[in-house]
């Protein structure tokens, strides 16, 4: 069953790096590259299982805008607070254009 999890958008109080460095604790060095989107889990909600090439979209109103899709998440569970990776769509614009 597919269902949507909307969280608000926040401006990063963190300092540079913060949620990488997170990600790479929880997941190792060899899964976090540029073309990872790290998404802060904190607030107790994450990618589950099952929610793998889900969308990450952004926007308000009608309007969304597709900007990753769900790669991973902790094998401990999606409410345990763990931060997740998405593939960043726009690493792979090239491919995608090419394609449709």
């Amino acid at each position: 069953m597919l269902l949507r999890e909307q969280q608000p958008t926040k401006t990063p109080s963190e300092p540079p790096g913060h949620y990488q460095r997170r990600l790479r604790r929880t997941f190792g060095n060899n899964v976090i590259i540029a073309s990872t989107l790290c998404v802060d889990g904190s607030n107790g909600r994450s990618t589950c299982s099952g929610d793998s090439g889900g969308p990450l979209t952004i926007g308000s109103g009608g309007s969304r805008q597709l900007i990753g899709i769900t790669s991973f998440g902790s094998a401990q569970g999606c409410q345990r607070g763990h931060p997740a990776g998405f593939a960043r769509v726009t690493s792979f614009n090239s491919w995608i254009r090419a394609r449709i």
